[in-house]
């Protein structure tokens, strides 16, 4: 037993999440000393309120960009180094563009916040004071912090993890020491002093070490290259989502200044005792998860990281709920033991336990939202991660709102806990669905499945009688061709509604075409593989196009090849680009992201505009066209399933009060018939 758990250490992640989260936590947990002792020497009071709400604030902006900048800015030097680049000159390149950067971004963020806070807060004239103050005091903070990340994360891609770790405990120290001998003399404006004074120690510390160690020869310059722009470029979108998930802890302390003095300071006390645990999860393992899991995953596929992901969730899981159910239950001792000082009255204990309580109902939920949030980073679904940020966003005010009626400070860390509940089956209903992107389109497993399905048959009669109805009925074809015609519902349809003489169907699936020359004789299936068809020049008068273009990838060449071939081109097209689609059925996992995997192959998405402008933009002439709301006829199976029974009802009514914009609201399906023109 001993001899596996030693060969367990022995692995490169779990070594350097030990050595890290050690390191890590001496670092981090002298820091976390610091709300205890300001709760010691300061109490609870309009000041600390003044103190803690400026400080959040400071806080917000600065993790807009430090975090984000620690990460992004490892496969850059990576890449650097293996290209044998200057590392030193693009670190400072980094260093003084960002401090020039947000030195301007802070002046205009003071500018702009100041004003606000008397409109958007509760607190008296002098607290408000006090806190724009303090906002002055702790602006530095905002340079400090990105400029000690992008030492930080140079030195964790050189795998120096230890220095990074340990640095915060260097900050910590120098703060305490400043707010010990500063209190009298400058009250709560010690605190903010010392961690501008912590902060500049940290950086120093750093920077000794980058140096001492032989890393790189750090070169500072202003030089905006092709590199840096796409380093921006890159941080810029996870920017936005770290602004996003920044901004819960303002809307919070905002929220509790509406209840009256001394509740911000309770709120923090309760938020600073539930990030020890989660620091303490957190501050190894994330460091150095993401460079594994990203490694695995180049080297070895999708499926490794799915069972990384799912193996690490696990394991969190039977760690962090012990630990969570142990904390709730000696939470008052805890509390006291922290807090229990002659400054901090016996109502406030109770009261800022209840709220840790409420913190920790969202501890495992909150663990397994951040290795989700890793998952995502390796396959670089940045897009994901910030609209997850702005949809909580949306509900934390909403949850913070009702809540806090009932449960007063209490009601907003339970809004919290709740959010990192849905967060995560959020992030997982995504995880699920991005793997599965990732996974080749089996169209011949696929067509197995759709011919076992009873309804589908009902649904292409379907399609085939609105494809007719378009045609005028003094059009007349000699011959017509289905391309992706499956096992030839549709074509055969059409070919007795338009009394056709010879009708064709290609198709790629072996197992479709089977199935179609057993059931449709009339008509001829040949398989074709590629873009280009075994027909000639404008021999086929009409080309059928159902539910087929949304699948091809060079569309262009395909549909060069449509004109070369057909005279005319009767398209159906899904309206999958609309706004219920965009807003509720993709971000909660209702609908699949178009893109390579979806599970029907859609690779491209339409709107009424868009495939219409396409197809003028090629030169085809457009001679009909609607839009279709329904997919299935009231039939049997309709009469008895209510969803889509109301489905249809929505469906029509839309269609019927708002004929030109209903496809644009709940999506449709679009049909076609258009003149090819000559062939280019």
């Amino acid at each position: 037993m001993l001899k596996k758990f030693a060969n367990f250490c022995k692995r490169p992640l779990v070594r350097d999440t030990i050595k890290t989260t050690f390191w890590s936590t001496i670092g981090r947990g002298i820091g976390f000393l610091i709300p205890f002792f300001i709760a010691a020497w300061f109490g609870v009071s309009g000041e600390t309120d003044a103190f803690f709400f400026a400080y959040g604030l400071i806080l917000f902006l600065s993790n807009i960009f430090a975090p984000v900048v620690e990460g992004v800015i490892v496969p850059y030097i990576a890449e650097a180094r293996t290209n044998n680049e200057d590392v030193g000159k693009f670190i400072g390149n980094i260093l003084v563009i960002s401090g020039v950067g947000l030195f301007v971004l802070t002046i205009l963020a003071l500018l702009v916040v100041m004003p606000v806070l008397s409109v958007a807060t509760n607190f008296d004239a002098k607290t408000l004071r006090l806190v724009c103050r303090i906002l002055v005091e702790t602006s530095p903070l905002i340079i400090l912090l990105v400029w000690t990340s992008v030492l930080s994360g140079s030195l964790n891609t050189y795998k120096k993890f230890t220095f990074p770790a340990i640095s915060p405990a260097f900050r910590a120290l120098v703060n305490l020491i400043f707010i010990f001998a500063f209190k009298d003399s400058c009250g709560v404006h010690s605190i903010a002093f010392g961690y501008v004074a912590g902060e500049i120690v940290r950086l120093i510390f750093l920077w000794v070490a980058v140096k001492q160690l032989n890393l790189f020869k750090l070169r500072l310059s202003f030089q905006l290259n092709q590199k840096l722009l796409e380093f921006f470029k890159t941080a810029s979108y996870q920017v936005a989502g770290m602004a996003a998930a920044g901004f819960n802890p303002i809307v919070n302390q905002t929220m509790a200044s509406w209840l009256g003095k001394g509740s911000v300071s309770v709120l923090c006390y309760a938020d600073r005792l539930y990030m020890i645990p989660v620091a303490f999860m957190t501050t190894g393992l994330m460091v150095t998860i993401l460079s594994h899991w990203s490694d695995r995953y180049n080297k070895e596929g999708i499926q490794r990281l799915k069972k990384d992901v799912a193996k690490a969730a696990k394991t969190i899981s039977f760690i962090t709920l012990p630990i969570a159910l142990l904390l709730i239950l000696f939470h008052q001792p805890i509390v006291k033991l922290a807090f229990g000082r002659k400054l901090f009255e016996q109502a406030l204990l109770i009261e800022t336990g209840k709220v840790w309580v409420c913190y920790l109902l969202g501890f495992l939920p909150y663990m397994l939202c951040q290795l989700y949030v890793k998952g995502h980073l390796v396959l670089k679904n940045t897009k994901t991660l910030m609209q997850c940020a702005f949809y909580m966003n949306f509900l934390n005010i909403l949850l913070n709102y009702i809540l806090i009626k009932f449960f007063n400070v209490a009601g907003i860390a339970l809004a919290t806990a709740i959010i990192y509940g849905i967060m995560f089956f959020f992030l997982k209903r995504r995880w699920t669905m991005s793997v599965n992107k990732n996974v080749t389109f089996d169209y011949d497993s696929w067509a197995a499945d759709q011919l076992k399905d009873e309804k589908r048959k009902s649904i292409l009669l379907w399609k085939a009688e609105h494809l007719a109805k378009l045609v005028p009925p003094n059009f007349c074809f000699k011959n017509a061709l289905e391309v992706g015609c499956a096992e030839g519902i549709v074509i055969n349809r059409l070919r007795e509604l338009l009394h056709v003489q010879k009708c064709y169907g290609i198709d790629v699936s072996h197992t479709f075409l089977s199935h179609g020359r057993a059931a449709y004789p009339e008509v001829e299936f040949i398989q074709v593989s590629g873009i280009k068809s075994p027909f000639a020049d404008k021999s086929m008068d009409l080309i059928v196009l159902s539910d087929i273009i949304e699948h091809i990838e060079d569309l262009n060449s395909f549909m060069k090849e449509v004109k070369r071939v057909g005279k005319m081109v009767l398209l159906k097209v899904p309206l999958d680009k609309y706004l219920w689609r965009k807003l509720v059925s993709e971000p909660l996992g209702r609908s699949s992201v178009v893109g390579a995997g979806h599970p029907d192959g859609h690779l491209r998405e339409f709107s009424k505009n868009s495939c219409e402008k396409m197809l003028k933009n090629m030169g085809c002439k457009i001679l009909a066209s609607k839009v279709v709301y329904c997919c299935i006829e009231e039939n049997e199976y309709r009469k008895k399933h209510a969803i889509l029974k109301f489905r249809w009802f929505l469906d029509t009514k839309l269609k019927q009060l708002f004929p030109g914009i209903a496809h644009a609201i709940w999506g449709g399906v679009l049909i076609v018939l258009f003149d090819t023109g000559d062939p280019k």
